[in-house]
């Protein structure tokens, strides 16, 4: 297995590996119905977006390859990303035709509860990168890629800035985290919606004595 920055014409087959993952994820099965057939490809067309607006800001998706084969992707999203960006790139029509379809599939009632969750906590270091997608292959999950693919991601970006951000609903994914450096900022739960966010950060001033390539 290799891991090594996303070719532009794997864009696609990356963001259908990360919407398969996703479709189990804490936030994605509370925000969307999942269980609308819709969802995958709804998931699919979004992640493709962000890849392909991620690479053009200078900050490709990592991938996992075995072969042709993707096992997993990571995405991660730049600190000058900014509805200024939209603007002064001329993507606002393509990104208007890939968020405006998720209306339908989108969970309304707890939508302000999930939203107030996953709202980034005040005073982080900037600038710093955001990890938006840690994703792995269901068929590969277990193997350690997701491990290896955040080691490439804090060697790549996590030295750039001041850090990098990210938070999940999941704990096996939050003790995956803890374990590869990220430390614990905020924890906040709902329980009508039996659902926790923890928001996390790997700090660049330890990388930068290390793991900084």
């Amino acid at each position: 297995m290799i891991i090594t920055e996303l070719p532009e014409n794997r864009f696609r087959d990356a963001a259908d590996v990360t919407a398969q993952a996703f479709l189990a994820e804490g936030f994605i099965r509370r925000f969307f119905d999942t269980q609308d057939t819709r969802t995958p490809g709804l998931l699919q067309r979004f992640f493709s977006f962000q890849i392909k607006l991620f690479s053009s800001l200078g900050v490709p998706a990592l991938a996992a390859f075995e072969g042709e084969k993707i096992l997993g992707a990571a995405l991660i999203k730049p600190p000058s990303l900014g509805i200024g960006t939209f603007l002064a790139t001329g993507i606002l029509k393509e990104a208007l035709k890939t968020f405006v379809p998720l209306k339908d599939i989108l969970n309304w009632k707890d939508l302000p509860d999930l939203l107030l969750l996953t709202k980034k906590p005040p005073g982080i270091p900037s600038p710093h990168y955001t990890l938006e997608a840690l994703a792995v292959d269901p068929v590969h999950q277990g193997q350690g890629i997701g491990r290896k693919l955040l080691i490439q991601v804090a060697g790549r970006w996590g030295c750039k800035g001041a850090g990098i951000y990210l938070y999940t609903a999941d704990e096996k994914n939050r003790d995956l985290y803890l374990s590869t450096g990220y430390k614990l900022l905020r924890e906040k739960r709902i329980d009508r919606l039996r659902i926790t966010a923890y928001h996390m950060f790997l700090s660049s001033l330890p990388l930068k004595a290390s793991i900084c390539l």
